[in-house]
């Protein structure tokens, strides 16, 4: 089993038979393995289903985070916080796109030369640098917030970009007028 299917006491396992990924937990009580099927046989899927489900059940403390993956601590953070936030729908798509370029990556290796590849990646996209500036700044946002109740032991560096300079615009007489009429209306 990779440490990648595992998060604390939990870990991805299969049936026989069964084409699902399912949860397992060693459970002391009944001195027994438990598993819950997480309903899908993709295997990204069920890491990010395992991610969920243990954000929901246990509460996650001190894990280093070279066995901490980075889908858990986006998943954690948007559930217990960026949920709850009038800008939801934004933080849900900033993390989408995080989780969408490092995959099941571990905290751990968010490594200045693949952040450089991510904000390159994003760049690559179309995006402004300060739209990558809100990815980034909401990835870091979900870092800290693993840090702050305790999943990880140390936050990694996460560079954001220079902004862009302003665009010089200066509106018409019309455009002035319109803006003081609507603005009275």
């Amino acid at each position: 089993m990779s440490e990648k299917s595992k998060i604390g006491k939990y870990w991805l396992c299969e049936r026989p038979g069964n084409p699902n990924w399912h949860v397992c937990w060693w459970n002391s009580t009944a001195r027994c393995n438990r598993r819950k099927s997480l309903g899908t046989s993709d295997l990204r899927e069920a890491k990010i289903k395992l991610a969920k489900f243990v954000t929901k059940n246990e509460s996650v403390k001190d894990v280093q985070p070279e066995k901490m993956p980075l889908a858990a601590v986006l998943v954690r953070y948007y559930e217990k916080h960026a949920s709850n936030l009038r800008s939801t729908e934004t933080a849900k798509n900033c993390l989408a796109k995080w989780s969408e370029f490092y995959q099941d990556a571990m905290v751990s290796e968010l490594l200045p030369d693949k952040h450089a590849e991510f904000v390159e990646w994003l760049k690559s996209k179309g995006y402004s640098n300060e739209y990558i500036n809100r990815i980034l700044t909401t990835g870091i946002a979900a870092l800290n917030y693993a840090y702050n109740n305790p999943m990880i032991t140390y936050v990694p560096p996460v560079e954001k970009l220079p902004a862009e300079k302003p665009r010089d615009r200066i509106l018409t007489l019309e455009e002035a007028a319109a803006l003081i009429d609507r603005a009275d209306g």
